[in-house]
């Protein structure tokens, strides 16, 4: 696979410049004590202090971890812009109003309360994979996400983010059960579960062993694609059970995963996912699910 084009720090700048202004055109202005106007001045300063040589002074000043976290959440909001920019909805604008608010660092967050901004943000980053893919993610209603065309049949969306391991089968059997609601509601339905890795593999430990550090980009797919494996290995029995309705066609893990390389010295952003057939199913159920994991894989870039 070829290495990606590493994104500069004023690439990513104005790429957020546009998200903020983007956001205020849909409604949903950048306070200026909202988490994301911070990441918009920090964002400004990391870029001001690489071009002027000083990066490394300010990463110290800051906290490299801090920054790191702040880097991967300007980031996803760039991904949302980038996918979500030509939609306008009013579940889109609901979605992007609450992404504004919260606790600008991750660590503060709490698992009920103020989770909802991030939990906004993972929906709509999924969304944004899926429209780049050329499906058309319809954000209304209950569901997290509807897929209405392209498919044969509706497909709805959920997308849980857990904390950590121990909250990894709370969240699975949750997301079932929404699942289930949905197809009572549409019962020509099927089901994908969307489970976010992100938050669980950074523990906010303070542990030197995060991010990752390996010496050059194959060993960071290597690693990134064993932590996969390893999740699937030890929750498939969560959703390999009688009670996961037969509708629910695939789980999809995501991972996002900061990684430091040697060679060359960089900064990364491993982003990968793995999907799990549920059943055995059928041959249009699933082209459905390859057709979006598939899209998901292509999309899910490294950065």
């Amino acid at each position: 696979m070829p290495i990606p084009e590493t994104i500069s720090y004023a690439n990513m700048l104005r790429t957020y410049t546009d998200a903020r202004s983007w956001f205020e055109a849909l409604g949903a202005p950048f306070g200026p004590s909202s988490r994301l106007a911070h990441y918009h001045r920090e964002m400004g300063m990391i870029a001001s202090h690489f071009d002027l040589g000083t990066i490394e002074a300010f990463s110290e000043e800051r906290g490299f971890q801090n920054l790191v976290r702040l880097l991967m959440e300007v980031g996803q909001i760039n991904k949302v812009y980038q996918g979500l920019k030509t939609l306008d909805s009013p579940g889109l604008r609901g979605r992007l109003k609450r992404m504004r608010t919260g606790d600008p660092s991750v660590l503060n967050e709490r698992r009920e309360g103020n989770n909802l901004p991030r939990n906004a943000a993972f929906e709509l980053e999924i969304a944004s994979l899926l429209s780049l893919a050329g499906f058309d993610p319809n954000l209304e209603g209950e569901c997290d996400i509807w897929i209405e065309k392209r498919l044969g049949c509706p497909l709805a969306i959920e997308c849980k983010r857990p904390f950590s391991g121990e909250s990894v089968q709370k969240n699975i059997e949750k997301g079932l059960s929404q699942l289930r609601r949905r197809f009572s509601e549409r019962p020509e339905s099927r089901g994908i579960l969307f489970l976010s890795l992100t938050r669980a593999h950074d523990d906010g430990s303070g542990d030197e062993s995060w991010p990752l550090r390996v010496i050059n980009y194959p060993e960071m797919e290597a690693v990134g694609t064993q932590v996969m494996k390893s999740f699937v290995r030890d929750y498939r029995r969560l959703w390999e059970n009688q009670r996961t309705p037969s509708k629910v066609i695939a789980v999809v893990f995501h991972l996002v995963m900061p990684t430091l390389l040697s060679e060359p010295n960089e900064l990364r952003y491993f982003v990968t996912s793995t999907h799990c057939n549920v059943f055995r199913p059928t041959t249009e159920e699933n082209s459905l699910s390859s057709q979006i994991a598939e899209a998901i894989r292509k999309m899910a870039f490294t950065y």
